[in-house]
């Protein structure tokens, strides 16, 4: 009788049937190891530079409370007299900002003729009807600008053209003003340039001739 053995059945499978070629599981993990190993090193030492360059600044940072700024509008306080009148307060005032050739009446022909041709293609240019068909088109476009401003400010068309004339003579004005001082320095620029320098009879023919 013969005694009894264990069988490694895996080995005898193994024996007769070999592996495939190619890498051993264990050889893989250990390439993955290595792997993660390598990153984990790259990472503490990128943690423990930056502990010993910016760690006391990242500290101080932590340490300091957050703070969130935050413009609220509020109204100002009114001022108010003895008897309780109102002195003074804040009043909600609406603005309006509209450019100037807009309001003039009538429009001013440069500008009209400019914004016409500024729609028009370089060959419509040259057709005389297209450029006074865009000329109309404007007119029109300011009519009704006028007329949606007059609306949104609670005046009538009448009180609306008004108030456009009193803008217009103010600005023109100005620019009456403006163009004055410029023609007089122009003037005195002209003037200072044609007058007559010094020259070297002057000390001979006296202070008359000087002058």
């Amino acid at each position: 009788m013969h005694p009894k053995r264990n069988i490694d059945w895996s080995r005898v499978y193994a024996d007769g049937h070999p592996a495939p070629g190619g890498v051993e599981p264990r050889r893989r993990l250990r390439a993955c190891l290595v792997g993660f190993a390598l990153l984990a090193g790259v990472v503490f030492a990128r943690a423990v530079q930056l502990e010993a360059t910016q760690g006391p600044a990242f500290r101080r940072e932590a340490a300091r409370p957050l703070t969130r700024n935050r413009s609220l509008p509020g109204a100002r306080g009114r001022i108010l007299a003895r008897d309780g009148s109102v002195l003074a307060e804040d009043k909600r005032i609406p603005a309006l900002a509209v450019y100037y050739r807009y309001l003039q009446q009538p429009p001013h022909p440069t500008w009209l003729r400019s914004m016409a041709r500024s729609r028009l293609s370089r060959a419509e240019r040259k057709d005389p009807r297209r450029v006074a068909a865009a000329e109309d088109e404007v007119r029109r476009e300011t009519r009704e600008l006028a007329s949606r401003l007059a609306e949104l400010c609670g005046l009538t068309p009448q009180q609306w053209a008004r108030r456009a004339a009193e803008v217009q003579a103010r600005v023109q004005q100005i620019a009456d003003g403006v163009n004055r001082r410029r023609r007089e320095a122009f003037e005195a620029r002209r003037a200072e340039a044609t007058r007559p320098g010094p020259s070297w009879l002057d000390p001979w023919l006296g202070p008359e001739r000087a002058r």
